[in-house]
């Protein structure tokens, strides 16, 4: 595994499953905090049991010195009915800003210790260092929500999410609404899962099309990294799987980590698209949670 990132106050750089966004100049990273087993009655091992505080957020000028901003998102904020108590799984945590609302949206996978809630989150902020209140929880389109992304089509005000569901059948994509924090109809776009660990980017300005890189569902044990590809926009039509990413023992295990987001930099010289990958390092087995 790499070494881990420390923050500017010398901590460990608590913020799995996110992603990194820049606005205003700066630099923002969102992750959930570290899972811990804390449901009685789930043993080490299982895909149960876990929970953790809520979304770290760390800013950054130069993505080199990582100053923590704070909790943006707690756990106790979350308000679902008497008969859904928490408290919570939260995981794969994604932002993005609204322009024509001035506002921060956040959305996540929320759960049950179970997994039996399958919701996808929305929480808001005026500020990208939050807090985040809390908006609602839904089945987008009527489906069950596990890992998700959020994705804001280059040059537009245009955003989707793209999430797996239905068992791991399905990539299912739909556009936002315009204040970005629902869903409109489902689009017939629908990668083939499965598919967890979504991570999208478009190839600009080189060929123009959507790539997806993903993971196959094996828990926090790694895999091989799946790679598809989508021309025509993701509205509607066909992905095109174009196979495993990787070669070797490594790669093919995607160096030891599950996708969760590729952020978009450019070549400041050549203006070509550097997609930096980020992944997380699982500890299935390991002492102090994952």
């Amino acid at each position: 595994p790499h070494p881990p990132l420390y923050d500017t106050d010398g901590n460990k750089i608590d913020a799995h499953g996110g992603q990194i966004i820049r606005h205003e100049g700066a630099f923002y990273w969102y992750g959930e905090s570290r899972k811990g087993l804390s449901a009685m009655g789930y043993p080490v091992g299982v895909n149960e049991g876990w929970t953790n505080e809520g979304v770290n957020c760390y800013r950054s000028s130069d993505m080199l010195a990582w100053e923590f901003a704070g909790m943006v998102f707690r756990n106790s904020s979350v308000a679902l009915g008497a008969d859904q108590p928490g408290p919570y799984v939260i995981e794969r945590p994604k932002a993005v800003y609204n322009a024509a609302t001035s506002t921060f949206v956040l959305w996540m996978h929320l759960d049950s210790f179970s997994y039996t809630y399958r919701y996808a989150g929305v929480a808001t902020s005026p500020s990208p260092v939050g807090p985040f209140e809390w908006k609602h929880a839904l089945h987008p389109n009527g489906h069950e929500s596990f890992d998700l992304q959020i994705w804001r089509e280059p040059g537009t005000e245009d955003a989707y999410l793209l999430r797996d569901t239905d068992g791991h059948a399905w990539t299912l994509v739909s556009r936002l609404t315009a204040d970005y924090t629902g869903v409109e109809e489902e689009g017939s776009s629908r990668p083939k899962g499965p598919c967890e660990g979504i991570a999208l980017f478009k190839d600009l300005p080189g060929d123009g099309l959507h790539y997806l890189v993903c993971s196959y569902a094996t828990w926090y044990y790694p895999n091989a990294m799946q790679l598809h590809r989508k021309a025509g926009g993701l509205a509607g039509g066909e992905w095109e799987f174009l196979g495993d990413i990787g070669d070797g023992l490594y790669s093919r295990l995607s160096y030891n980590s599950q996708p969760t987001f590729v952020l978009p930099l450019r070549n400041a010289t050549s203006g070509e698209l550097v997609p930096v990958y980020m992944g997380d390092n699982g500890n299935a087995n390991g002492p102090g949670g994952v």
